[in-house]
């Protein structure tokens, strides 16, 4: 799993409004991780490294 740092790093570069459609990480979240402010939860981390590594998305769900 990416630490905080490299998560940092790995979307310094990236459309922030892009990657949290694609991972389900809301986008005020990844403004706060790519800056620093924050770290991420586990799940979070997870996401993020299952996104960044592996390009996985976050399965959409339909409403009932």
């Amino acid at each position: 799993m990416l630490t905080r740092e490299q998560i940092a790093d790995q979307l310094a570069d990236r459309n922030l409004a892009e990657v949290s459609r694609r991972t389900g990480v809301s986008y005020g979240t990844l403004l706060n991780v790519a800056a620093g402010r924050t770290s991420p939860s586990y799940l979070t981390r997870r996401a993020l490294t299952d996104y960044l590594l592996h390009g996985v998305e976050v399965e959409p769900t339909v409403p009932r």
